[in-house]
Parts: structure tokens; sequence; C-alpha cells
């Protein structure tokens, strides 16, 4: 077990810290904006025959969160609730965005398959930024502990 082992160990134990591969989808206000998405949304804005595949790419993306590679210095696979509910806030604001927008065809899916990206890099930055200020043994949030 290395450094990060321990720590993160009892951290999960304790409940203080989720495993990321729950993360945004698991949000019902996510689920929520997915399924009007889907059901209000992409009827007048998609043509009916591509409503479905592209609604699939969506969902894999916002599925695709839970896949942010392992890395001991930047992300670890755990984050805290308010980590997870801060980048369930930004997904659903950047979503709410595109549909103000009133984007239809090809330009709606570019957008929100771009964005979903983007939201993805966010996330990870978000759950690093946990990880340092959370589980860091020598240095906190860039200062030396007290």
């Amino acid at each position: 077990m290395g450094p990060w082992g321990l720590p993160l160990l009892v951290a999960t134990l304790a409940g203080c810290v989720f495993p990321a591969r729950g993360c945004v989808i698991c949000d019902p206000k996510v689920r929520e904006a997915l399924n009007s998405l889907e059901a209000d949304y992409l009827p007048g804005h998609l043509e009916a025959n591509h409503q479905k595949k592209v609604m699939e790419k969506i969902k894999q993306a916002v599925e695709d969160f839970k896949d942010l590679p392992i890395d001991e210095d930047s992300y670890m696979g755990v984050v805290d609730e308010a980590t997870l509910e801060k980048a369930s806030w930004s997904l659903l604001k950047d979503m709410k965005r595109i549909t103000d927008s009133d984007a239809k065809g090809e330009l709606f899916v570019k957008e929100m398959l771009w964005m979903l990206h983007l939201a993805k890099n966010t996330f990870a930055s978000y759950a690093a930024q946990f990880q340092k200020e959370a589980f860091c043994p020598n240095k906190c949030g860039g200062r030396s502990p007290s």
C-alpha cells in the first residue's frame, strides 16, 4: 500500500468520501435533466430518426465521467459529496446553457458532446483538487501544514 493507501482507506471507511465511480450520473438532478432532454428538448430540436442514437451518445458521455485515469499525483478514485455536487451543478448549468440557446440538429449534437467532454475534464480537476486538499501529507492547498 502506497503513501496514500491508508489515509484513503480510513477516509472511505469513515464515510467522508465516496468512490468517484458513482459519479455525477447518480445525481437525481442529472438523471432528471437527461430524461427531460430526451423527452422535452430533442423532439423539437433533432430529427426523430436521430434522437435515440444521440441520446445514447449523451448518456454514454456522462457515464464516462466514472472512467477517470487513476494517478497518485492527481486522482486516486475518491471524492467527497461537495465535489460531486459541484461537478453536477456545473454539468447542469452547461446543459441549460445549451438548451437555452435553442440549438438544433447537428449544431446541438456537436455542442452537447463537446460540452460533455469539457465537463468530464472539469470533474477530473475538481476530483484532483479535492485529493490534493484532503490527502496531502506534506503540503495542504499549496501551504505547508502548521
